[in-house]
């Protein structure tokens, strides 16, 4: 959950800040992250990034990135994915430090 949050977010800021997203294509949003993440975990490995922006893309939504005519948007979007995947770990090893131990 948190990980689509971040997706949204930042697909958000990728196509020109909007502020509301039309619920079609959070309905094509969720029909893409379903495909690629059929066990239903909430979460996509890093290299399933490209096909869920081009299942996006088919799909015509706004959401959606061109990988092929705009490969450093992609970049971009995979190093901010980086960067959440990387600041989440380190809460997750600042709350086990600070944790009582037994």
């Amino acid at each position: 959950p948190l990980v689509k949050a971040s997706m949204v977010a930042t697909f958000l800021e990728t196509v020109a800040q909007r502020t509301a997203v039309p619920p079609g294509d959070i309905a094509a949003f969720q029909r893409a992250w379903a495909k690629l993440d059929s066990t239903r975990t909430g979460f996509l490995a890093r290299w399933k990034v490209k096909a869920l922006l081009d299942r996006l893309l088919a799909e015509g939504a706004s959401l959606a990135l061109d990988t092929v005519r705009e490969p450093l948007k992609e970049e971009r979007f995979g190093a901010l994915l980086d960067e959440a995947q990387d600041r989440a770990a380190r809460r997750v090893t600042a709350a086990s430090d600070a944790a009582p131990t037994g």
